[in-house]
């Protein structure tokens, strides 16, 4: 028990020394920098999705029939490619480009 507080009291002294070594080697407020106010930064006019850069093009309205028999055909155009792949797997039949027009 004796070698215990004997370890425990250098260990404290040594905390102590090495704490005031530390204090002593911190700058005073005397050699603290001078703290700038952050330059303000100008911003632009607000661009939200660049809505005001950007008119949507015009384009002739389509009726409801026809856009549903663009989608038929293009249902159709990709299931023909996807039988076609599956009878006969290939890379070239995997990436080729449909005959659709819509972007997959």
């Amino acid at each position: 028990m004796m070698m215990f507080l004997s370890l425990l009291c250098l260990s404290l002294l040594a905390v102590a020394v090495l704490s005031m070594i530390v204090y002593g080697a911190t700058p005073r407020d005397a050699a603290r920098a001078d703290i700038r106010p952050a330059a303000t930064v100008s911003l632009g006019p607000s661009r939200f999705f660049a809505g005001d850069l950007v008119s949507p093009p015009d384009r002739p309205q389509l009726s409801v029939d026809a856009v549903v028999a663009q989608l038929e055909r293009h249902v159709r155009l990709e299931q023909a490619a996807a039988e076609s792949f599956l009878e006969i797997p290939a890379p070239d039949t995997l990436h080729a480009p449909s005959a659709s027009r819509f972007v997959n």
